[in-house]
C-alpha cells in the first residue's frame, strides 16, 4: 500500500509544473509528511510555495495532481496559497 497526495484544482502551467491552491498550513504538512527535518527547512516569506515532486500523475480534466508524499521537497514555504508544484523527473504528466 502506497499514500497519496491529491491536489484538486492543480493546474498545468508547463509540461511538469503546476500551479495550485493549497494553504501555508497544509504545505507546513506536507513537509511533515516527507520527513523533512530541521536542519533542511524550506526558505519562509515569500507569497509563493515551491514544492518539488517526483513522478506525478496528473488528470487534466479533473484538474488533479497525484503525487507519493515521501518523495516530495518543500523549498519554499510561502505566506499566500500560491503553490507551484515542479515534477523533478518530467515523467507521468500529460497535458490539459
Amino acid at each position: 500500500m502506497s499514500i497519496k497526495v491529491t491536489v484538486e484544482g492543480a493546474q498545468q502551467v508547463e509540461r511538469g509544473i503546476w500551479r495550485a491552491e493549497i494553504s501555508p498550513n497544509d504545505v507546513r504538512i506536507l513537509r511533515e509528511w516527507s520527513g523533512e527535518t530541521e536542519s533542511n527547512l524550506p526558505l519562509e516569506g515569500g507569497e509563493r510555495s515551491l514544492v518539488l515532486v517526483q513522478d506525478p500523475n496528473f488528470r487534466g480534466a479533473e484538474q488533479r495532481l497525484d503525487f507519493d508524499p515521501h518523495l516530495a521537497r518543500t523549498l519554499i514555504l510561502g505566506t499566500t496559497q500560491e503553490t507551484l508544484i515542479i515534477d523533478t523527473l518530467v515523467q507521468g504528466t500529460s497535458t490539459p
